[in-house]
Parts: structure tokens; sequence; C-alpha cells
């Protein structure tokens, strides 16, 4: 499912026009991406959160020039699954 489809089929089980729907899943992609990179966190009960990670530096190699490289300590963003959700999804793959 992409955005477009989300939207539309959010507005149709709720009877929101799909702009107003546009509106509300831009506004919570903005505000889940300021959050999680000022290094919050943002828990919806039921569903999961949205956090950022922290990946430790690493030593690699660049075939190309046959060096090795440090690569450096980053953050990623993260989603964590709440149980409940986690549930449904095994029931899915279990029954279908």
């Amino acid at each position: 499912m992409i955005r477009r489809e989300l939207i539309q089929r959010i507005a149709k089980e709720t009877g929101l026009s799909t702009s107003v729907v546009e509106s509300v899943v831009s506004q919570f992609t903005i505000q889940v991406k300021e959050e999680v990179s000022k290094d919050g966190e943002v828990i919806i009960r039921g569903f999961g959160s949205f956090s950022a990670k922290t990946r430790a530096k690493t030593v690699g190699r660049n075939i190309t020039a046959n060096k090795t490289i440090v690569i450096p300590a980053r953050k990623i963003p993260h989603f964590k699954p709440y149980n409940g959700f986690k549930n449904s999804v095994k029931k899915i793959i279990i029954n279908g």
C-alpha cells in the first residue's frame, strides 16, 4: 500500500475528505520525524513506538582502492511494534 491508497482508505472508512486525511497524515509524518530527530520518542499505544538508535562506528573496506575506512557512528530511525501489533501479524501469517 502506498501513501495515496492509505489516504483513500482512511477517507472512505471515516467519511472525511481526502484533503483532510492527507493533511493529517502529512502532519503525522512531519511530527514523528521532528520528534525522532531530536532524540525523542513517539509512542502510539497498541501500535508501536518510533525512536532513534545509534549505530556504533565500524571499520569497513573500500575494495576498489583496497583501503580500510572508518564508518562513523550515526543515528538511524527505529520502529518497535507493540505485542498486539506483532500478534495480529502472526495470526494473519498463520491463518493466511
